[in-house]
C-alpha cells in the first residue's frame, strides 16, 4: 500500500472488481423513439494509502475535479460523501477500529475491515454515457503521522521531515518497529526545532518496497543529517551544518588576495595543471 506523510493527490489501488453493473438506455423521442446510447452504473472499491488520513481536499474522476473539500476526519472511522451527478461513497479514514463495509460484502468476495488503511467504497456510481469501465479516480488527502517530538507534525501545509522519519523508524505496521526508548529525543527535538525555524517541510510518498537502510540514507542525505549512536546505545540525530551559530556573510575584507579578473583565451586555459586539449581541426584545416 502507498505510504504518505504530508499532502498529495493519490490514485486509488483497486481492491475489488466492479459489481452490481447496471445499464440504462438513453432514448431519443421523435417521430420514432430509438436508443442513442447507454449509461453505465457500478459499485467498486479502492485503497487510497496507509492510514490514518486526516483530511480530504478533493476527488478527481478522469482528471476532472468532481468534489471539493476540505473535509476533516475528526474522530470518525468513516464518512459518507455524496458527489452530485455521480453517486455516493463511503470513505474509511484508516483507523485501527474500522469494521468491514457492508456494501463491499455484496461484491461476492469476503473483505476485511482494512484497519490502518484508508479506502473508499463507491455504491451505484455513474460511470458515464457509453462508458463501461471504471475511470481513474484520485483523492487529494493529507496524512499527519503521530509524533513524540516537541514540534508540530504539520508544517507549511506538509509535514515536518523528522516526524516522518520518526514514524518510519518506529511504526510496527510498515516501518522498522523500533522501541521509542532507542531514540535520543533531546537531540531529535533540538534538530527538529531548527528545521522548523528553517521552514523545512516535505511530503513523503512511497509506492514500492524499499530497503530501510537505503531509505534512511536517502532521507538523511536530503536533510543533510546523520544518525549517531550515543554511549548509552541510543540513536541521536545531528544536522551536518554549522547551525549552532549563525555564519557571517562574506565581505570584501575576507579574501586574502585581490581577485584575478584577467580574461584568458582558449589556448591559455588550464585543467588540472595541464593545458586543455585543443579542438580537432575541421575539414578545411586538414586540406590546407
Amino acid at each position: 500500500m502507498p505510504y504518505l506523510a504530508g499532502r498529495r493527490r493519490l490514485g486509488l489501488t483497486w481492491i475489488s472488481d466492479a459489481w452490481g453493473i447496471l445499464v440504462e438506455d438513453q432514448a431519443e423521442v421523435g417521430k420514432k423513439s430509438q436508443v442513442v446510447g447507454y449509461t453505465y452504473y457500478a459499485s467498486f472499491a479502492g485503497v487510497v494509502c496507509l492510514g490514518p488520513v486526516h483530511a480530504l481536499h478533493g476527488i478527481w474522476i478522469a482528471e476532472e475535479l468532481v468534489w471539493k473539500g476540505p473535509l476533516s476526519a475528526g474522530t470518525d472511522d468513516f464518512t459518507e460523501i455524496t458527489v452530485e451527478g455521480r453517486g455516493s461513497l463511503i470513505l474509511y479514514w484508516g483507523t485501527e477500529a474500522q469494521t468491514p463495509d457492508p456494501t463491499l460484502a455484496a461484491s461476492g468476495v469476503v473483505h476485511p475491515g482494512y484497519r490502518g488503511q484508508c479506502y473508499a467504497v463507491f455504491d451505484d456510481w455513474v460511470l458515464g454515457e457509453n462508458r463501461s469501465q471504471v475511470p481513474a479516480v484520485e483523492f487529494d488527502v493529507t496524512r499527519l503521522p503521530a509524533t513524540a517530538l516537541t514540534v508540530e507534525a504539520v508544517l507549511n501545509g506538509e509535514v515536518h521531515p523528522l516526524v516522518a522519519l520518526e514514524e518510519l523508524l518506529l511504526n510496527r505496521r510498515f516501518g522498522a518497529g523500533l522501541d521509542p526508548a532507542l531514540l535520543d529525543y533531546p537531540s531529535w527535538n533540538l534538530a527538529a526545532e531548527h528545521l522548523a525555524d528553517e521552514g523545512f517541510s516535505v511530503s513523503v510518498f512511497l509506492d514500492q518496497a524499499n530497503a530501510l537502510d537505503a531509505l534512511i540514507a536517502n532521507f538523511l542525505e536530503y536533510l543533510d543529517a546523520a544518525l549517531v549512536q550515543t554511549a548509552s546505545g541510543k540513536l541521536a540525530l545531528r544536522l551536518l551544518r554549522g547551525w549552532t551559530a549563525r555564519r557571517s556573510p562574506l565581505t570584501v575584507e575576507h579574501p586574502t588576495d585581490p581577485p584575478d579578473l584577467t580574461a584568458h583565451g582558449w589556448r591559455d586555459s588550464q585543467q588540472g595543471g595541464r593545458p586543455v586539449q585543443q579542438p580537432r581541426p575541421g575539414l578545411a584545416d586538414r586540406f590546407q
